[in-house]
């Protein structure tokens, strides 16, 4: 089992039938699904900002700590699978 899905169990334990493979299935999709761009670029952010500072970087010097940002929410979502 995942851990995305010892996680679920862990979470809705007292559920039982359709309402508890439901709740852990979309527990275990929204847990494991792509990063979206909003989660990339805070992450980038922060990444940033532990460094130089976002705010002081070009469009270009950003882009780099986005590559980052999806390689890390990568890695963590195939952890959790």
């Amino acid at each position: 089992m995942s851990i995305a899905g010892k996680e679920a169990r862990e979470e809705y334990w007292n559920e039982i039938g359709l309402q508890a493979v439901m709740l852990r299935t979309a527990y275990v999709t929204g847990r494991t699904t792509e990063p979206c761009e909003e989660q990339i670029e805070a992450v980038a952010k922060y990444l940033a900002d532990t460094s130089d500072g976002w705010n002081t970087l070009t469009e270009a010097d950003r882009e780099p700590f986005r590559e980052t940002a999806a390689e890390i929410l990568q890695v963590a979502r195939k952890a959790v699978m």
